[in-house]
């Protein structure tokens, strides 16, 4: 099974839901320390931040460490919100 199907069928990766074959992504922050690694990598890599967020969660998974996979694929997508300048979701 692949990481990331097993790490969505045991919950590990919050926010993925499937849908026709492609994973629909959201952004569930757990705790202050994704965003503050997501704020890291845009200080250091820039707009290479996201590439650089995908680059480590592919090495996680084949190493086959679910956890930190999950974790870099949730820092990606934390910092494609924060590249965003359009809002995403409800706005209150």
């Amino acid at each position: 099974m692949a990481v990331r199907a097993f790490a969505t069928a045991i919950g590990l990766c919050p926010g993925w839901t499937q849908t026709e074959g492609d994973v629909a992504q959201q952004l569930m922050v757990t705790d202050g320390a994704l965003l503050s690694d997501a704020a890291d990598l845009i200080a250091r890599y820039g707009a290479y931040a996201s590439s650089e967020a995908a680059a480590r969660a592919n090495r996680s998974r084949n190493l086959g460490n679910v956890i930190h996979f999950c974790r870099w694929r949730q820092i990606g997508l934390a910092i494609d919100l924060l590249s965003n300048d359009a809002a995403a979701g409800t706005i209150h």
